[in-house]
């Protein structure tokens, strides 16, 4: 890897993880999910942060404030899906590189709409990563993070290979108590002869 790969590498890593610590700083959206990693690793939560990339249309999640959106180029044409109709995104990767320099990138993405539709594609990016910041319902982060450039810290296992997004099922809401019921009046005692 050159000298300009290597510090490229490690200024969008740094960018990565900067973008990572602010991930509790914004409220769009609660979209909450199960995200898979290659390895089968699974966070379930609120989906703070799901990047693919490392421009707009590669990223969606909490910290956005409109939930952001995934971009893909499809035969007819690239396809903008805001995160609020995302139903799930199942990510196909792929090795082409070597083992002294891998380059894994994205060779298929499908998504799923919350209305039933599938759009199958490649992303509009080039750059292609995974960030993940899920909070727990117990207010923990997890956290994964694979850079394919950043040779010394990556590991393909902690790509992320699916990302299933759940509608919150709308809180019951308080019954109002019911009216007292009215009384009927007491019937008149019968009088004895």
């Amino acid at each position: 890897m050159s000298t300009n790969t290597r510090t490229l590498a490690a200024v969008v890593l740094a960018a990565l993880l900067a973008t990572a610590g602010f991930a509790q700083d914004f409220a769009g959206p609660e979209l909450r999910g199960t995200a898979t990693l290659r390895s089968g690793e699974t966070m379930t939560g609120l989906i703070r942060q799901a990047q693919l990339g490392l421009v707009e249309g590669a990223e969606i999640g909490a910290r956005l404030p409109d939930g952001g959106y995934i971009g893909v180029r499809t035969d007819a044409g690239v396809r903008e899906i805001p995160a609020t109709e995302i139903a799930s995104i199942d990510v196909e990767w792929a090795q082409t590189g070597t083992e002294e320099e891998p380059r894994w990138k994205i060779t298929k993405l499908t998504v799923t709409t919350t209305s039933g539709e599938t759009i199958i594609g490649r992303p509009t990016w080039l750059v292609h990563a995974t960030s993940l910041v899920i909070e727990a319902d117990d207010g923990t982060q997890q956290r994964a993070v694979a850079f394919p450039l950043a040779r010394s810290d990556f590991s393909p296992e902690k790509l992320m290979t699916r990302l299933e997004l759940t509608t919150e099922p709308a809180a019951p809401a308080e019954e109002e108590p019911a009216a007292p019921a009215e009384e009927e009046p007491a019937a008149p005692a019968e009088e004895e002869p």
